[in-house]
């Protein structure tokens, strides 16, 4: 199986977006699919987690997972960010699904269990269906697709949570045809479900009277007396049959594979010995080929419809096609044929079959509601003293109480404070525990999902919306929502009491890796809500703005039906932002009217809308709609100026406030620099009037402003953030963005435009904030991708007023530029303690030279800019609101000047 094509589940999880994702599993390592799979899932905005697992291993899992939690650093998703929902079975709950709704819909069905061997480094065989709802339908996709959620449904129904069932309805409602689509099957592949399809029978049905010359099988347990493998032989009658095989891997009896007659065995090559795990039975007859592939070994359970299994039968190959696709052939050549004689000596011994039974569990699942965790059993019982087992940091359940039942039912009243650290639940009576059972917690979830929905129908509003001024009072309320709203639920400070004197203190912590995912709440709040991929929600967001006031082209309109998302109201102290004065607004109103077509303003929504009898419309109010619109335009104009002046402010009075900071408020700077970048030199033509929605200064201004929020000494964002993992996509793609904003900034202040309206003062600040910010992103020392660092900078200026032209972009003058101040800085560290060293080398600078970089010894980062001198003083810029005074011989002139 060596260079067998591959693809990966884990890569598309982590490049595509799905807001829906369902899996089914048979084993699961919980740490690794919470790390490696629902990271990514969240990170790209995926609102609804569901996870259907074999009850045994959930429950093992459980224990782990428990154990695990105090090395975890707060990331404890289980019950919060998705449901895990244990599937008892009276042989194995044996599938591997993984079902991702999004603007497409994929199907995996394979052999991979939710672990780093069936995702990662075993060799396993994954069935892929793509429907597009926009694109062309392939015949039987859909009714795949609808037969897979039945099935699903069905599961839920019987095993599940109400909790879980309402996740699903949560699906429905974004593909509402998954109920239906169940006709227009496809006559080249079918779907198997164990345990309603006995493989065998729907194989042998399939072949009919049709002569097979060859079987190949590649599976990784067999039974002890082959009684399936002989079933097959003898429904078929095959001339070859031949069984890949890997020593001391492959569960099978080896004295019996001895004897078998008709049957070759062959080693399976696998690359750095990896796993076969996969499960494959390939017939070859004259006219075509029959592939049966998925979650069912060669063994009576699997194939026999004992256990839940799901697996594809493809019938509409060419001979040879999988073969050759797959590269068995390259394995069943002489060289690798095994002796029949050599079988038994090979050490391949029946491991525990794959598929053991999951024994008899009775909690089914385990709920809490505003502190009162509701118990399911799964059949009544007539016990009386019931305990509550739970699990917090330890594989040693803790007796927290007894709990009374009536019928399937019982419940507790829990503590805040305990509820936080709990994993999973199990119950004991007359002193044997039942397995655990993971703890859903309804309202924290269900809060999740709704968030995450708004922050999806913010962008499919944006995405709908055209490109006129009707258009903008809707989007600048989203893009005010986004801004102001959410970023104040990141907050990662907190409160703990003093061990010694129990004094409240304020803790805060270094930005961890889990912030880039889930930026943390305070305590009081609930834990660890997830953001997403907000990058994707703003862009679209500010695109759609940009487009509205004219110059950019707007996104493609979505067909997609969404309800307007609830705008909540922006911090007071960015209330100057929502409304003009309500004199302005009376005087818009009444200049405004509907009767004959002139554009009105409605108070009440904020938006702007067209009469019905627009053919009507006379000189006169043609004249009152320019002006209307006119009016408008300034309007936004005053709004966007006031957002530039106090934005900076209140984000640094925020991070001054809580000494904390979360890949939000990055996100959120980053974003607000984006727009204002978008918004400078923007026109607004209309008649023979001209708005100006921001100016030039002002957007120097409010550059300058978040350039010192990332840079300054004060609050040190920049260097609390951990670059030395940028491998990580989302933080690499953050890096990248940011370094390529700093890049246009650098460019257009060597632009006409800047020089002539904006002050040199202002303009040496922000040269400050490069500076900082380049070296703090370690921009000389090659951290960043060139190409990367482009790309976002042309995508920034891709958003410019179409009258502005594009900056030149000179990355690696900027990086020499950083490299040598950062030279000439540890060169003259290591030379000069004090400045009277410098006065008395004598080689300190006595002439002011405005704009030039200097070194002194007593400021922070050693290096500033020379931008005046009073009173026989130069005043250095060391920071781009920070300077200090210093008499002339005591610094020292840099060679980054020249």
């Amino acid at each position: 199986m060596n260079g067998i094509p591959t693809r990966s589940l884990l890569e598309e999880i982590d490049k595509s977006a799905f807001e829906h994702a369902i899996f089914l599993t048979y084993g699961i390592d919980l740490p690794f699919f919470e790390d490696s799979i629902l990271r990514s899932l969240l990170r790209q905005e995926a609102r609804n987690v569901a996870v259907f697992a074999d009850g045994r291993h959930a429950a093992g899992q459980l224990r782990h997972l428990a154990e695990m939690k105090k090395d975890r650093s707060g990331w404890h998703p289980c019950g919060k960010f998705y449901s895990l929902t244990p599937v008892r079975h009276q042989t194995a709950f044996h599938p591997k699904v993984a079902l991702l709704v999004g603007e497409e819909v994929q199907l995996w069905i394979g052999s991979g269990n939710l672990e780093p061997g069936g995702l990662r480094s075993n060799l396993e065989i994954h069935n892929i269906a793509r429907f597009d709802p926009n694109g062309i339908d392939e015949p039987g996709i859909p009714a795949m697709i609808a037969n897979i959620w039945g099935y699903i449904r069905g599961i839920a129904e019987m095993n599940s949570s109400e909790v879980v069932r309402q996740q699903l309805n949560e699906v429905e409602e974004s593909i509402p045809w998954v109920r239906t689509s169940k006709d227009g099957k496809n006559k080249d592949f079918r779907l198997v479900l164990g345990p309603e399809d006995d493989a065998i029978k729907i194989i042998a049905n399939e072949i009919g009277n049709e002569k097979i010359d060859r079987v190949i099988i590649v599976s990784p347990f067999f039974d002890k007396d082959f009684r399936t493998l002989k079933s097959l032989m003898h429904l078929f009658d095959p001339k070859k049959v031949q069984i890949l095989i890997q020593p001391d891997k492959t569960s099978m009896h080896g004295p019996t594979a001895e004897k078998l007659n008709g049957v070759d065995f062959y080693k399976l090559r696998a690359p750095n010995d990896r796993y076969a795990h996969a499960k494959i039975i390939l017939l070859e007859g004259r006219k075509r080929e029959i592939v049966f592939s998925g979650s069912h070994n060669l063994s009576e359970r699997g194939m026999k419809s004992e256990n839940y299994e799901t697996s594809i039968l493809q019938t509409g190959l060419n001979p040879g096609q999988i073969l050759s696709y797959l590269k068995l052939d390259q394995d069943i050549v002489d060289s690798n044929r095994v002796n029949k004689s050599d079988l038994a000596a090979m050490s391949i011994i029946v491991r525990e079959n794959e598929e053991d039974a999951t024994g008899t569990q009775i909690l089914s699942s385990a709920e809490i509601t505003n502190y009162e965790l509701t118990l399911r059993l799964r059949q009544e019982t007539r016990a009386k003293n019931i305990i509550l087992l739970v699990y917090d940091d330890s594989t040693v359940p803790k007796k927290y109480g007894r709990v009374q039942f009536n019928g399937l039912l019982g419940s507790v009243k829990v503590s805040p404070e305990n509820v936080r650290d709990w994993v999973a639940v199990a119950i004991e009576t007359d002193g044997k525990a039942s397995a655990p059972v993971p703890i859903l917690h309804v309202t924290e979830m269900f809060t999740r999902i709704s968030k995450q929905r708004k922050f999806r129908d913010l962008a499919n509003r944006a995405s709908r919306t055209g490109t006129g001024l009707d258009d903008i009072e809707e989007l600048v309320e989203d893009l005010r929502s986004v801004l102001f709203d959410e970023w104040r639920l990141t907050k990662v400070g907190r409160k703990i009491a003093d061990d010694e004197d129990g004094l409240e203190k304020t803790e805060t912590r270094q930005l961890s890796y889990e912030d880039f995912i889930i930026p943390l709440k305070r305590e009081h709040e609930s834990e660890n809500s997830p953001v997403g991929n907000t990058r994707s929600t703003f862009d679209a967001v500010l695109g759609a703005i940009l487009a509205s006031l004219g110059g950019t082209k707007a996104p493609l309109a979505s067909e997609t039906n969404t309800e307007d998302a609830d705008i909540e109201q922006i911090p007071d102290d960015l209330s100057s932002l929502a409304d003009s004065s309500a004199e302005e607004e009376e005087r818009l109103a009444s200049e405004a009217t509907n009767a004959e077509g002139e554009i009105s303003f409605d108070d009440e929504e904020g938006s702007i809308t067209s009469g019905e009898h627009s053919e009507q419309v006379t000189d006169k109010s043609a004249k009152k709609d320019t002006e209307s619109q006119t009016k408008i335009a300034e309007r936004y104009a005053r709004k966007f100026k006031k957002m530039a002046r106090c934005l900076p402010g209140q984000m640094r009075s925020r991070l001054e406030g809580d000494r904390s900071i979360s890949i939000y408020e990055v996100e959120v700077l980053l974003t607000s620099a984006r727009l204002f970048t978008g918004l400078v030199g923007r026109v607004q033509k209309i008649g023979d009037e001209e708005v100006v929605y921001l100016g030039w200064e002002d957007w120097a201004e409010v550059q300058a402003g978040l350039l010192d929020v990332l840079t300054t000494n004060r609050l040190k964002v920049l260097s609390r953030i951990p670059w030395n993992r940028v491998g990580h996509a989302a933080l690499r793609e953050l890096h990248s963005g940011l370094a390529g904003w700093c890049l246009c900034i650098r460019g257009y202040l060597n632009t006409p435009a800047i020089k002539d309206n904006t002050t040199g003062k202002t303009r040496m600040r922000i040269r400050v904030g490069l500076r900082l910010a380049g070296q703090l992103l370690g921009i000389e020392r090659e951290k960043l991708s060139k190409e990367d660092v482009l790309k976002a900078a042309h995508w920034l200026l891709g958003h410019r007023a179409p009258d502005t032209s594009e900056p030149p972009l000179h990355f690696d003058e900027w990086c020499k530029e950083i490299g040598k101040l950062r030279t000439d800085d540890l060169r003259l560290r290591n030379i000069y303690k004090s400045a009277s060293d410098i006065a008395e080398s004598k080689i300190g600078l006595l002439t002011h030279k405005t704009g030039a970089w200097v070194w002194w010894p007593h400021i922070d980062g050693h290096i500033g800019l020379l931008c005046s001198d009073t009173a026989n003083h130069f005043e250095i810029l060391y920071e781009v609101n920070e300077s200090k005074k210093i008499m002339p011989g005591y610094v020292v002139e840099l060679s980054a000047n020249s």
